[in-house]
């Protein structure tokens, strides 16, 4: 289950949200009403899916991490790493596809 919870993270059109990961309310606290099965599921997805960026190269992190956490679009992040706009989406592509490969890799050892 969080094996396709990652891969549908990975998969959506709009991989950021616009709200910053500081700003959402009680994010890793446990709800006292919270299904202690569902909360060791959300914890692994959200592991699983930092252990794919972590993995990734250090220029392809930072581009994939501008976009996907920070929000910035492809032109901002060209402006702010001083890269061509086609260089910033071929690394969120190769990024992307390569976090898929982890998170399915991950599943079959499950």
């Amino acid at each position: 289950m969080a094996r396709n919870t990652a891969l549908t993270l990975f998969r959506r059109n709009q991989i950021y949200s616009h709200i910053p990961v500081t700003k959402i309310r009680d994010w890793r606290v446990l709800d006292e009403g919270a299904n202690a099965a569902e909360t060791t599921n959300l914890h692994q997805r959200f592991d699983l899916v930092v252990e794919a960026i972590d993995r990734l190269p250090a220029r392809c992190r930072e581009i994939v991490t501008l976009a996907a956490l920070q929000g910035l679009s492809n032109a901002e992040i060209a402006v702010r790493l001083g890269l061509s706009e086609n260089t910033v989406r071929v690394q969120i592509a190769r990024g992307l596809k390569k976090c898929v490969e982890h998170v399915r890799m991950c599943g079959e050892r499950a």
